[in-house]
């Protein structure tokens, strides 16, 4: 499964995956939060990326080991299509990893 094919309209998993954070990531030193936005840096790729709290609080559930269909919960206020790129841009910045999906 893809990964643009791995979450629903309703932001529901459609298959099992497991999810982790890179390595090479924390929150604490590869991230800045202003207001609303989060500045995350990839020191894998040197990617920088501009997102907003709801990817801040994603991510910190991820951090704690949550599995990703509890994660996807902080994302409830976005469209399905952002929590799809999203996934796509943390994979490709290798800031997450997902096993079990086939890269798009």
């Amino acid at each position: 499964m893809r990964v643009a094919e791995l979450v629903d309209s309703n932001l529901v998993l459609k298959a099992e995956v497991d999810v982790s954070l890179s390595e090479n990531f924390s929150l604490d030193v590869c991230s800045y939060e202003s207001g609303d936005q989060l500045v995350l840096f990839s020191p894998n790729t040197d990617d920088v990326m501009i997102c907003d709290s709801a990817t801040s609080v994603f991510l910190s559930l991820i951090e704690k080991n949550l599995p990703l269909g509890a994660a996807l919960s902080a994302l409830s206020v976005c469209e399905a299509q952002y929590a799809r790129r999203l996934l796509h841009e943390l994979e490709r910045m290798e800031i997450i990893r997902l096993n079990g999906v086939r890269e798009s």
